[in-house]
């Protein structure tokens, strides 16, 4: 009885804490050009935000290391 009341109130907090309501993240695919760069993308597509944090969130996603790209290339970029 203890175990499920524990589980319970676990429970019930996580999902306090939770945000259902939230959209799932956009991405749009796009193929690297010669001479493109991750800050002229992460510029085009920042909305607004602080483009490093773009960069930072095309690598995450793309479990690049550093700022290497290349031609032909397919990456994700967030859109949101």
């Amino acid at each position: 009885m203890l175990l499920l009341l524990v589980t319970l109130v676990i429970t019930i907090n996580v999902s306090a804490f939770c945000n259902f309501s939230q959209k799932p993240d956009e991405y749009v695919i796009i193929k690297i050009n010669p001479g493109d760069t991750l800050w002229d993308i992460a510029k085009y597509y920042s909305n607004g935000q602080d483009i490093r944090k773009v960069i930072y969130e095309i690598n995450k996603i793309n479990n690049l290391e550093g700022s290497n790209i290349y031609p032909n290339q397919l990456i994700k970029v967030p859109i949101n």
